[in-house]
């Protein structure tokens, strides 16, 4: 479930998300279970398969195209509680790209919209635990860390070109399809933003929100910032919490184990903390998405990539 900052508490962190979503996404449910209405042309045309997660507008179902076999994930919307969505819609059509999920179609019916997205039955939230040891967390190799970075700065390099502000990157709203291609979703904070002045709504899911947020002034570099929180969890398996001052002795231990040095050269090379420093800067130091792409370290795990079999 997506809340603006103010309404976050720990509790609601996207690890903790990820336990009940991955028994929402594995366990089948009967059709007896839902009771949302759906559009006539979703009831004539799919079968629902089960449930795969719940929250705040609506719930997202697994369906399949009677006549094709296709399937897909069917998020309905109940637009008394989320009035924007059909903004949110038109954003999404406008934004279609390789590494950002795809909609298909749309359907509304008494209050509620049916929208029919791409299917991704995985999300870098599981990947990420997938890669927990009984002890350590086992980082995965160079250049899968690499490549998974290099294919979501591009999905948020083409969003800021488009002037569009994802604002709530975090690892369960990054899906992994079943190409094995990593895909950008849930763009219910997102917006247009113009160049020339800042945004000021407060969104977004802690610890990934940028902390220029919390002063109602800021530009796309929030998304930076949250690919960085984001870049250390996939390497070291924690997700990094900014200090919350000077005082702050026990944060500040905390995100200084996430950085340290002597860990990342030896998992990934020196080259890489580098580049996740750069991420979660300030907001004027602050890398945007096309230095983060240009970035030697990655650029050279990338070509050292070249012909092997991994995520691409």
């Amino acid at each position: 479930m997506l809340l603006p900052i103010d309404a976050q508490t720990a509790e609601s962190r996207c690890f903790d998300f990820l336990r009940s979503s991955v028994l929402l996404m594995c366990t089948p449910h009967s059709l007896s279970h839902f009771s949302s209405t759906c559009s006539r042309e979703v009831e004539e045309n799919y079968i629902i398969i089960k449930r795969l997660s719940k929250g705040k507008f609506g719930e997202v179902k697994q369906v399949q195209q009677k006549r094709s076999k296709r399937q897909f994930a069917l998020k309905q919307v109940n637009l008394n509680q989320d009035p924007c969505c059909d903004l949110k819609i038109q954003l999404l059509r406008r934004v279609q790209h390789r590494h950002i999920v795809r909609i298909h179609d749309v359907f509304w019916s008494a209050g509620v919209m049916d929208i029919l997205l791409e299917l991704c039955m995985d999300n870098m939230a599981a990947y990420i635990e997938s890669h927990r040891g009984s002890e350590v967390y086992q980082t995965p190799a160079v250049m899968e860390v690499a490549d998974s970075l290099a294919q979501l700065l591009r999905a948020v390099n083409f969003l800021h070109e488009k002037q569009v502000a994802h604002r709530n990157i975090q690892p369960c709203n990054v899906l992994l399809s079943s190409q094995k291609i990593w895909k950008l979703a849930d763009f219910n904070f997102a917006c247009e933003f113009d160049p020339s002045s800042p945004m000021s709504e407060k969104v977004g899911s802690r610890p990934y929100v940028a902390p220029e947020v919390a002063q109602r002034e800021y530009t796309e570099k929030c998304d930076i910032y949250s690919m960085g929180v984001l870049f250390i969890a996939l390497v070291r398996g924690g997700e990094y919490v900014r200090p919350s001052s000077l005082e702050d002795v026990k944060g500040k231990e905390a995100a200084q184990e996430l950085l340290n040095e002597t860990t990342w050269t030896q998992r990934l090379g020196y080259g890489a903390l580098v580049l996740a420093k750069h991420m979660i800067a300030l907001e004027d130091a602050r890398c945007d998405s096309e230095e983060a792409l240009n970035n030697p370290w990655l650029t050279q795990s990338l070509g050292a990539a070249r012909g092997c079999c991994i995520i691409s």
